[in-house]
């Protein structure tokens, strides 16, 4: 079940308590709380996944630790978002190594997202996080050495972590752009492609526009969705507007933008990210009836691209506020 306001009735919060959350989302800091991660928790949200993130499931007069615990224990995933605020709180750090615990004891799976942190800073409790730390050994010197331990575990665990992964970006493009490539040559599974293999003797027609017949190049380039969905992207991105007669025309429509390098290859993977969300979002209408909401595509493009772009191009260092802007690019 969803979570959807903060004013439900005690017993109510009780009660989904005792069911599995599908993600427990852990960070800290207003530069995460009404961004990255209020974006990655309406995304979750939007894929029926549900979600625990503290100031919606949470009730004012709770009390923290305990009630952070439970959830905790009744997720199958924890996603932890280290930024640089993260180690500033102890009950942060105590919610930490609950999950590590967790992880050990329950078979709790971790992710670890980086947000505009170094992983070596994490580790090692440098920068930002050697000045949390040297607080901490005052006012909490008996957790300290625990909470140490929890970081040093959590970030041993693979995640999001830029240096890990060669030229990583560019590879998780390839993996998107293969399907974009057999959509270009009618090789994915629209309506038209499968009569024309005698596979399909039905309606024809788009199901996300019923306009006209679903084929690759109406999906991705002429169908009213996807139409709005490259002039929401065009204003977002502060580019002329994203019009392509093919597949092979979108995919090269970021080398004719009079903009820097870094603001191409943005553009570049935001068109892929956003071909395989249209396909996902036709996929998610046809086989299990989920209406198509645009501010939902656009959602999951602007989340899904940031990762990628702020994670693993040679372009590091961009924060979700400069993504979201897409300023300084």
């Amino acid at each position: 079940m969803l979570i959807h306001n903060t004013s439900m009735a005690s017993s109510s919060y009780s009660s989904q308590l005792r069911k599995n959350y599908d993600v427990f989302l852990s960070f800290r800091g207003e530069d995460t709380r009404k961004t990255f991660a209020d974006y990655l928790y309406s995304t979750l949200e939007d894929r029926l996944i549900s979600t625990y993130k503290d100031d919606v499931a949470l009730p004012r007069g709770e009390s923290i630790r305990p009630s952070l615990f439970k959830a905790i224990e009744g997720s199958r995933i924890a996603v932890i978002i280290f930024s640089e605020k993260y180690a500033d709180s102890s009950w942060c750090l105590d919610e930490l190594a609950h999950i590590m615990k967790c992880r050990e004891e329950r078979n709790l799976i971790v992710m670890p997202v980086f947000y505009c942190v170094d992983p070596s800073e994490v580790r090692k409790q440098k920068g930002k996080f050697e000045e949390a730390f040297a607080k901490h050994k005052i006012e909490n010197n008996n957790k300290v050495e625990s909470w140490r331990d929890a970081l040093v575990r959590a970030t041993e665990i693979a995640g999001w972590e830029p240096k890990n992964i060669a030229n990583g970006y560019k590879k998780c493009y390839t993996t998107l752009q293969r399907p974009l490539w057999r959509a270009e040559m009618e090789k994915i599974p629209t309506k038209l492609a499968l009569r024309n293999r005698n596979v399909f003797n039905g309606d024809p027609s788009c199901p996300l526009c019923s306009s006209a017949d679903e084929s690759a190049e109406h999906i991705f380039t002429s169908c009213y969705v996807s139409s709005v969905v490259w002039n929401d992207i065009s204003s977002w991105c502060r580019i002329p507007f994203i019009y392509a007669f093919s597949i092979i025309d979108l995919l090269g429509i970021h080398k004719s933008i009079p903009v820097s390098a870094k603001k191409k290859e943005a553009v570049y993977g935001i068109v892929i990210v956003a071909c395989w969300s249209l396909w996902r979002a036709r996929n998610n209408l046809v086989f299990s009836n989920s209406p198509v909401r645009i501010d939902r595509i656009l959602s999951e493009i602007k989340v899904l691209s940031f990762l990628w772009f702020s994670n693993r191009s040679k372009f590091k260092g961009v924060s979700w506020e400069e993504w979201i802007s897409f300023v300084n690019m």
